[in-house]
């Protein structure tokens, strides 16, 4: 009985562990994300009068790419990130319901609550 009780004990600590490490993840692909916007920002607010090339920073190696080609590459990783912050989102989430359920406390009401499309904000009103 307390082998059991232990066991259990054991696995909702993982399940705990895996929800943080999925927050901490979501928290640095946004990071990542927020330093791509900047970098989009600026491409597209300096034009550059002398050279249409940028240097790309992809890793540890540094790329002359066109400018367009660096937009490109920017908007592609973004996507990308945002994808991957929507899946470790969901995945927390779940693992949070299923801890819940573990620990035998009541589901919170507004826990699968998403927000709203941009698009939904521009309906004209009544």
């Amino acid at each position: 009985m307390a082998e059991r009780v232990v066991q259990e004990l054991a696995q909702q600590e993982q399940l705990a562990e895996e929800i943080m490490a999925e927050r901490y993840q979501v928290v640095q692909l946004d990071a990542r994300r927020n330093e791509n916007r900047v970098a989009l920002g600026q491409l597209r607010r300096h034009a550059l009068a002398k050279t249409s090339r940028v240097w790309l920073n992809v890793g540890e190696t540094f790329l002359l790419l066109p400018k367009t080609e660096a937009e490109r590459v920017i908007e592609n990783d973004q996507v990308e990130l945002t994808t991957a912050i929507e899946q470790s989102r969901v995945a927390s989430q779940e693992k949070a319901q299923l801890l819940q359920q573990r620990e035998g406390k009541p589901m919170s009401a507004g826990w699968g609550l998403k927000a709203m499309p941009r698009n939904d904000f521009s309906a004209p009103a009544v």
